[in-house]
């Protein structure tokens, strides 16, 4: 992997997402909360951050959101550093060949800017055909294992499927029930897993505050 690279396009996702300050490095990204650096990336991807409890708040809110990041960001340049390119009829810009299955391709291309597209296309007879393109990699990959059918559909949620089940256990978790200890932690795990799935989940849980207040204006 190459490790600049890593942090640039790592410093460009957190600096349009985060409300904190976000600094880049020659060899690292520090978060910073006012005067004070609560997570610090490294080139290799590893995350540290603060252990002052005044913190605890937002390190809790963020951590899981920044090592997903991290390991997307990992993933994607890995594949594209591995992967050969793609070769097809109709093709002329270069792009690399991330996955095929069932005829249809993955696939992905770094801009001049240092920016990278992800695109799903058909692929029958050397030819492509009805690209879906993306910035996000992990959009992408969940196109593509729809379109390649390589799992069944009603296996596979959206984002706003996902967003709308962390709701509902969240409302369970809360709601006083009488749970076991063992089903209580496996819902907490499944909201954990669910938030961290969501690529905007802050922004969407933003946007539902908002409405809820919004809603109590009114009444």
């Amino acid at each position: 992997m190459n490790e600049k690279k890593f942090l640039q396009q790592m410093y460009g996702k957190l600096e349009n997402q985060l409300e904190q300050e976000v600094k880049l490095a020659d060899d690292s990204i520090e978060i910073s909360e006012g005067d004070k650096a609560i997570f610090k990336i490294d080139s290799k991807g590893d995350v540290l951050y603060s252990a002052d409890k005044q913190f605890l708040n937002i390190v809790n809110k963020l951590h899981g959101k920044i090592e997903n990041d991290v390991r997307n960001t990992k993933e994607f340049l890995k594949v594209m550093d591995n992967s050969p390119e793609l070769t097809a009829v109709d093709l002329n810009a270069p792009y690399k060949k991330l996955l095929e299955y069932n005829d249809v391709v993955l696939a992905g291309t770094e801009h001049s800017d240092g920016s990278f597209e992800f695109v799903t296309w058909d692929c029958k007879n050397n030819s492509l055909d009805h690209g879906h393109y993306y910035e996000d990699y992990e959009r992408a990959k969940e196109d593509f294992v729809k379109r390649s059918e390589l799992l069944p559909e009603n296996q596979i949620f959206s984002a706003d499927e996902r967003f709308e089940l962390y709701r509902c256990v969240e409302d369970t978790l809360s709601a006083g029930f009488e749970l076991s200890s063992d089903v209580e932690n496996i819902l907490a795990d499944v909201k954990e897993k669910l938030k961290e799935s969501i690529p905007d989940f802050d922004k969407r849980l933003t946007t539902l505050d908002e409405q809820d207040q919004q809603q109590e204006q009114k009444m």
